[in-house]
C-alpha cells in the first residue's frame, strides 16, 4: 500500500519507487520524444501543483500521476535475452551507426528493479514511433546540424574514414535504415504482449488528446475525473510545439543541446507527409525491401 496515497506531495521518493507503477518509455528518434515527455510532466505539474518533477538516477517520479518513467531511445528492454526467434542470427548483425537508437538500454541496466521485464512482471512500456520514410528524413536535417560527430557522420567501408551524410538517400543507406530497423523490429516482435503500447506518431500528431489519454489510462491513470480532465486540457496546451518553442527561445538553446546552431530548434515542424518531396521511388522501394526481410509490413506504419 501507498502511504497516504491521497497526498501526493507527502509520498517519498524511495516509497514511489517501490509502489508506484513502472512505465518504460521508449520513442524512436525524431518521433515526438519531446513532446511525450513534456505531455507527462505538464500533466503531472498540473496535478501537484509544482513546477518540477523529481528524478532519481533516470527514474521520473511523477506524484501527480503515480508513476516511475523513465523516457529515452531503446530497444525493447531485455530484449536480446527474451528474443529467440528465427530473425535473431540476422537483427544481431544489424548495427547502430550511433547510440541515438539505444542510449536508453543503460537504464535497464541500472536500475532492472524497475524497468528489466524480466525482473517485473508489471512493467508497461510504451514505445512511439514514426514511419521509416519521414524519420530518415527528419533524422538527416536534424543530424547534419549536430555537435556529436558520430550522429552527423558515418564510416565510410573503403577509406575507413568518418565522412557527413550528403543526403537523406545515402543517410537511408549507410546506418539510418538498419538503425530504425534493429530498434523497431525488437517491439514488432514483442507486440502481442499486453503490457506493451505501440503507438504511431502520426496518430499522436492528428490526435494529441485522444492519443495521450489511451496512454496515461494504460498505465492505470483516471482521465474521467474532473480535475484530471482539466490538468489533461492544460498538458496539451502547454506541450504544443509552440509552446516549446518558447521555451527555446527563452532558453536560448534547442531542448537537447545537441545542435551546432544556438538558435536551432529540436522541434522541425512535425507535419506528416513532408518526406515524399525528398525520397525517390527508389528509396521508397529499398526501404520497404529492407523492412521486408524482417517480416515487417507495411502496413505496420502510417505513410501520410
Amino acid at each position: 500500500m501507498l502511504d497516504n496515497p491521497n497526498s501526493a506531495g507527502e509520498i517519498s521518493p524511495d516509497i514511489a519507487l517501490r509502489d508506484f507503477p513502472k512505465l518504460f518509455f521508449a520513442t524512436m528518434p525524431r518521433s515526438g520524444t519531446w513532446y511525450s515527455f513534456f505531455l507527462f510532466e505538464f500533466l503531472d505539474m498540473a496535478l501537484t501543483g509544482s513546477n518540477r518533477v523529481r528524478q532519481i538516477n533516470e527514474a521520473r517520479i511523477h506524484l501527480g500521476t503515480k508513476i516511475v518513467k523513465c523516457h529515452g531511445h531503446s530497444i525493447y528492454p531485455n530484449f536480446e535475452q527474451i528474443y529467440k526467434g528465427p530473425y535473431r542470427s540476422a537483427w544481431d548483425d544489424l548495427n547502430f551507426y550511433c547510440n541515438a537508437f539505444n542510449s536508453g538500454h543503460n537504464v535497464v541496466e541500472q536500475a532492472p528493479e524497475q524497468f528489466s521485464p524480466l525482473q517485473s512482471d508489471d512493467l508497461k512500456i510504451i514505445y512511439l514511433y514514426r514511419n521509416p520514410l519521414y524519420q530518415m528524413v527528419s533524422a538527416f536535417h536534424h543530424n547534419k546540424g549536430s555537435l556529436s560527430e558520430q550522429h552527423r557522420t558515418y564510416l565510410e567501408p573503403k577509406s575507413g574514414e568518418r565522412v557527413p551524410f550528403s543526403s537523406v538517400s545515402e543517410y537511408l543507406r549507410q546506418g539510418g535504415l538498419e538503425g530504425y530497423i534493429k530498434q523497431f523490429f525488437s517491439y514488432h516482435e514483442t507486440r502481442e504482449n499486453p503490457n506493451l503500447m505501440m503507438i504511431k506518431y502520426e496518430n499522436l500528431v492528428a490526435e494529441p488528446c485522444r492519443m495521450f489519454e489511451q496512454m496515461i489510462e494504460f498505465v492505470g491513470f483516471d482521465t474521467e475525473l474532473e480535475e484530471h480532465r482539466e490538468a489533461i486540457e492544460n498538458a496539451l496546451t502547454m506541450a504544443a510545439p509552440d509552446r516549446v518553442r518558447d521555451i527555446e527561445r527563452k532558453l536560448g538553446r534547442a531542448l537537447a543541446q545537441d545542435q551546432s546552431d544556438p538558435n536551432g530548434s529540436h522541434l522541425r515542424g512535425g507535419q506528416t507527409g513532408k518526406w515524399k518531396n525528398e525520397l525517390s521511388p527508389v528509396d521508397i522501394k529499398f526501404c520497404l525491401n529492407e523492412l521486408s526481410r524482417f517480416d515487417i509490413p507495411a502496413e505496420s506504419f502510417i505513410f501520410e
